[in-house]
């Protein structure tokens, strides 16, 4: 099953849940790739920046996290998106990498208890995604030796995740 939904809203992620555990085909996996960039200067973040960030990412990660525990499914992974802003930093991104942050720990926490959990910090995909699309970030990485993955190696990369 592949679905679209607010991941921040635990109502509606426990619904999706549960009417997946309910089906004739279990649930196996998840994929949190639940994002939101709004770029600032920590001196010129507000709550309304950094919430819009946070939520997507640590409200999902956790909701989703909460609902197969809540309806006992076991699943085969649980893979959360995460950003290699949080491995290198990345200026103008401090709610963004907290978020990446906590997105990290959330997989830890289930991999402590013996449920499947990975994070994986993912860079410039060639062709794809919002880093690619901005020249000042493709520009930044380049000059780090930051190289964009291909497509192909990114879906080999998700494929051994899952």
């Amino acid at each position: 099953v592949r679905a679209a939904l607010d991941v921040t809203d635990a109502a509606a992620v426990d619904r999706l849940i549960g009417e997946n555990a309910a089906g004739d085909a279990p649930l196996r996996g998840i994929v949190h790739g639940a994002a939101v960039i709004e770029d600032a200067f920590v001196s010129q973040l507000d709550a309304g920046k950094i919430d819009r960030v946070l939520r997507p990412k640590i409200a999902g990660g956790w909701n989703l996290h909460v609902a197969v525990v809540e309806h006992d499914i076991p699943l085969d992974f649980f893979v959360n998106f995460s950003s290699i802003a949080q491995v290198i930093g990345s200026s103008g991104q401090a709610n963004y990498t907290a978020a990446n942050s906590v997105l990290n720990a959330i997989a830890t926490y289930r991999r402590g208890r013996n449920l499947a959990g990975s994070s994986t910090a993912w860079g410039m995909i060639a062709g794809s995604g919002f880093v690619a699309r901005s020249e000042a970030i493709t520009n930044y990485l380049d000059s780090v030796g930051i190289k964009p993955v291909q497509d192909s190696e990114a879906a080999a990369a998700l494929s051994y995740l899952l």
